[in-house]
């Protein structure tokens, strides 16, 4: 597998990761809403990592 396609893959997983926690689980603490705001803000900066991780996978090689 080459080194994009890995990036790639990491890129969607850890994207699709932050997602579901900003979306799934942060709505479950709505009596708790400081814990509500880090997660969901903590999900959505895994997700930007994921797409970083997605973006360093269409880097074009320099030869």
């Amino acid at each position: 597998m080459s080194t994009k396609a890995k990036f790639w893959i990491a890129g969607i997983v850890v994207a699709a990761l932050g997602v579901l926690l900003a979306k799934l689980v942060s709505p479950r603490y709505v009596d708790q809403p400081g814990w509500q705001l880090g997660l969901f803000l903590g999900g959505v900066v895994v997700a930007i990592g994921g797409l970083g991780l997605i973006m360093a996978g269409t880097k074009k090689n320099k030869k």
